[in-house]
């Protein structure tokens, strides 16, 4: 069966994928290069003032593109 889950808990999985993502196609960064780029490309969103830090949607598309 399926369920709906919500919070950092669900969020964690996907941020750390997210992180790893970015990692493996720029190895030579440090954690914190990929935790700028992650903010960097982040989708501000309005709606989701006071839900969740900074209004901010992961945008894993955008955060493995290629640093111009």
């Amino acid at each position: 069966t399926y369920s709906s889950f919500s919070g950092t808990s669900m969020a964690t999985p996907h941020v750390a994928g997210a992180a790893a993502l970015v990692w493996a196609a720029n190895p030579s960064w440090t954690y914190s290069q990929v935790i700028q780029r992650l903010y960097s490309t982040a989708d501000v969103i309005p709606g989701l003032n006071g839900k969740v830090a900074g209004s901010l949607r992961l945008n894993v598309g955008r955060a493995v593109q290629p640093v111009a």
